[in-house]
């Protein structure tokens, strides 16, 4: 397939505006998503409903990611379909912006513009992948990703923490206050939200891009999952599926139960919220190390046995301290599975079919979480409103997820042929449950390809020497 060489000025131009690109989707991603369970708690949605927020979104937005590789067959092109999306997307977010300073949103309204929000960003996300694995040449692929990773991360620290004054300055405390009371400091933040995604905007329509060379859709993926060597693929889909139905269980209620059981300030929730992002995105290099040295499976087990320690400091919490502990718990574990998992679904799917491989899997997630999220909201309801009995729920559960892993998947057999230190990872929204939302980069020049960086990691040593 055509592309541009490095040489030439349009990628440069391509890979020089990207930088700024990544840097305000942070901005959007901290000001917008990642405050979209706390106002739902605001606006007074009872539990059952912050937990849909969470999870049905998401289930939503993988539905249309797996609908796009055939957009991008019809259309022909990546560059279209990415700025049609974040158009769209836009849209959604001044509506939900309006609708706050107008005093009009309500819990329904939002949930149903957030599920419309994550299809068109996951729609954007995927083509933008190909789109961007082709501009960026294979030679400084890995040191150009990391640093617009680098730009990236800054950029969402500096927005959390400017998002989270603004939230102390203007919003009223969580605490003891009737349901829909203020909503000045949410319409503000998602405000500059859409500022920056206009802004997104405007970079990606001065990008150009090379020529598709198409994309492999989610039905060879399904085919590839369900024929005769699909097995060990199957093994590791139903090991993270039946994680995530652990995990959802209990992560949607965290927010609800810091903001409304602890009386938590907004300046105290975001502080929190860092902690996650800080302590996974630090420890995701020492992760991949690790991954190289002992094998995905072993890390992959040992993250998920730290996943199901999360909830435990929960069920103690008093106050601040301890989300602290939790929280920075929580990064650590999630740095670990994110990075692991990934290697395990790479390395068990040829590379044309990996991007496709990893939209059927986040549907599959998608209705994994949606269902512990249900099974969540019912021990809710069991314990009589009470969150530690969610939070107990969902401790016996992952447990139970990730002692199952040593039996689900295999011993031998699961590839070790993809270096995990070098996996690239881009900043592709945010969840309630893991904190900001990572996917793998596309590593070589074939249209959403990755290579066996077994032979990269060859020539970077030899460099070296």
């Amino acid at each position: 397939m055509p592309t541009l060489t490095f040489d030439s000025a349009a990628t440069d131009r391509a890979m020089r505006l990207s930088i700024w690109e990544g840097m305000c989707f942070s901005v959007m991603t901290a000001f917008g998503e990642a405050y979209f369970v706390a106002d739902a708690v605001r606006l007074g949605a009872p539990a059952a409903k912050v937990g849909l927020l969470v999870a049905l979104p998401l289930l939503v937005g993988s539905i249309g990611a797996v609908l796009v590789p055939r957009l991008l067959v019809a259309v022909g092109r990546r560059k279209p379909v990415v700025l049609a999306a974040v158009t769209l997307q836009i849209g959604v977010l001044a509506s939900i912006a309006a609708a706050e300073w107008g005093r009009t949103l309500t819990a329904d309204a939002l949930l149903a513009l957030a599920c419309v929000y994550q299809a068109l960003g996951q729609a954007a996300g995927v083509a933008w992948g190909s789109w961007y694995g082709d501009v960026v040449p294979a030679a400084v692929r890995g040191r150009y990703f990391a640093r617009r990773s680098r730009f990236a991360y800054i950029s969402m620290f500096a927005s959390f923490i400017a998002a989270g004054a603004t939230l102390q300055a203007l919003e009223p405390s969580a605490a003891g206050i009737a349901a829909g009371t203020g909503g000045r400091g949410y319409a503000t933040v998602f405000t500059v939200a859409v500022l920056a995604r206009v802004a997104c905007l405007a970079l990606l329509s001065r990008s150009p891009e090379p020529t598709f060379g198409g994309i492999a859709d989610a039905r060879d993926a399904v085919r590839s999952i369900a024929g005769a060597d699909g097995g060990i693929m199957r093994r590791v889909i139903a090991s993270a599926c039946l994680l995530q139905l652990a995990v959802t269980i209990g992560s949607p209620y965290f927010s609800p139960f810091m903001l409304g059981e602890l009386h938590l300030s907004y300046a105290q929730y975001t502080a929190g919220t860092l902690v996650v992002v800080a302590t996974k995105l630090a420890t995701l290099p020492g992760w991949g190390r690790r991954i190289d040295r002992l094998g995905a499976r072993a890390v992959v087990i040992g993250a998920a046995i730290l996943i199901a320690t999360v909830p435990f400091p929960w069920l103690f919490a008093r106050g601040f301290g301890v989300v602290v502990l939790a929280q920075a718990l929580s990064g650590l574990a999630w740095g670990g599975y994110e990075v692991s998992q990934y290697t395990l679904l790479l390395d068990s799917a040829d590379a044309r079919r990996r991007p496709a491989l990893l939209a059927v899997v986040n549907v599959l997630n998608g209705l994994a979480q949606l269902g512990g999220t249900l099974i969540g909201a019912a021990a809710l309801a069991f314990g009589g409103g009470d969150y530690r009995a969610v939070f107990l729920t969902t401790f016996v559960a992952r447990l139970t997820a990730a002692a199952s892993m040593w039996f689900i998947l295999p011993a031998h057999g699961l590839g070790g042929h993809l270096r995990a230190s070098r996996l690239r990872l881009r900043l592709f929204g945010w969840s309630a449950a893991t904190g900001p939302m990572l996917r793998p980069m596309p590593r070589d020049a074939e249209a959403s390809g990755f290579v066996d960086t077994t032979e990269l990691a060859g020539e970077a040593d030899a460099r070296r020497d």
